[in-house]
């Protein structure tokens, strides 16, 4: 009879370990880069494919930024930063978010942002991928509660966009009002361009810059199309200065708890759809530029000279920051070959 018993209790703490188990297996991922098709498609493929390969054990509910903020936060505003806050305290399990703002961590993740680094996609693709991008992702984990998974783009090649202003040539951006990134880095592109930089929520541009607030805005092809600031500018110079990349991250208490093989399969997932998020960024871009004329957008494209003003102007940007993104990245940035993963930073 006491067999019997301990063998009924032994099922009791079974079946209550399997319910707080089921629990935990739970993912939440925020789309907080709303609207973006291109992100909620590789979020979506990541729900599938991690719903598949753990036989339904690991369930991710995909929430854009209108639903998450209904379900889960009593229909209040949330905003990007607030959703770093909840990955890194736990209140969500994922999200992704541009790299910039994890820069505040550690500096050297603004190194994505710097102005012409790269000398092409097979570049940035192979400095993403290798050691570099591993010892970067390994920086936010080191200094917050957050797993960085993956690198994304999200946006891709940067372009400026101006109303009113038939900007074709550096000189002619000189003392416009632009709307530009808060980190030190793109503070810094802007100043070198001479613009009075202004950093605003994105989804107020439009408003802003109809009103006259605003001359312009530095932003990507696919994020001016797909946000409708085409309603608000009417010339696009195709400069290219710099990548807009962010990062697929979760909470790192919440990853060490999966089980092993869990926290592989989620890893792998994160990588690929992330590298698909990539081109599908690139391909987006495109789709914009030849899209934006229908809209009344003038597209200007730089010559090679036009191009080399652009590079020599923002090199200054390099020693500004130098304190904040090390000679030593940079370096090993630009010792990447397309070709091969060979270069490493510590």
């Amino acid at each position: 009879m006491r067999t019997a018993t301990l063998g009924v209790a032994a099922a009791c703490a079974i079946f209550s370990f399997s319910q707080a188990a089921a629990e935990q297996l739970s993912i939440r991922w925020l789309l907080i880069h709303e609207p973006s098709e291109v992100v909620e498609r590789a979020a979506q493929d990541f729900a599938k494919r991690v719903e598949i390969e753990t036989k339904g054990d690991l369930r991710v509910e995909v929430l854009k930024r209108s639903e998450y903020q209904s379900k889960y936060n009593g229909g209040k505003p949330f905003t990007e930063s607030s959703a770093m806050q909840a990955v890194d305290s736990g209140k969500i399990e994922m999200v992704q978010v541009y790299t910039a703002a994890l820069g505040e961590y550690d500096p050297k993740l603004w190194v994505f942002g710097m102005p012409y680094l790269f000398r092409d996609e097979n570049h940035a693709e192979k400095v993403i991928d290798g050691p570099i991008g591993a010892r970067l992702k390994d920086k936010v984990q080191r200094f917050s509660n957050m797993r960085a998974l993956a690198i994304g783009y999200s946006g891709g090649k940067k372009i400026i966009a101006t109303k009113g202003v038939d900007a074709r040539r550096l000189e002619d951006l000189m003392g416009l009002r632009l709307m530009f990134g808060s980190s030190p880095v793109s503070q810094s592109i802007a100043r070198q361009l001479g613009v009075v930089a202004y950093h605003v929520p994105v989804e107020g541009y439009t408003a802003l810059a109809s009103k006259n607030f605003l001359d312009g805005i530095e932003t990507t092809p696919s994020r001016f199309f797909e946000l409708e600031q085409y309603k608000a500018a009417d010339t696009v110079i195709n400069t290219g200065h710099s990548l807009l990349t962010t990062m697929i991250v979760m909470n790192k208490e919440f990853y060490q708890r999966l089980p092993e093989q869990y926290r592989s399969i989620v890893q792998q997932a994160a990588l690929e759809i992330g590298k698909a998020e990539r081109r599908r960024s690139l391909d987006a871009n495109q789709m914009a530029l030849r899209k934006l004329p229908q809209y009344g957008v003038k597209v200007i494209e730089l010559s090679d000279e036009e191009r080399k003003k652009f590079e020599t102007r923002l090199h200054a940007v390099y020693e500004s920051v130098r304190d904040l993104v090390p000679v030593s990245l940079i370096t090993s940035i630009r010792k990447t070959a397309s070709g091969t993963m060979a270069a490493s930073w510590r």
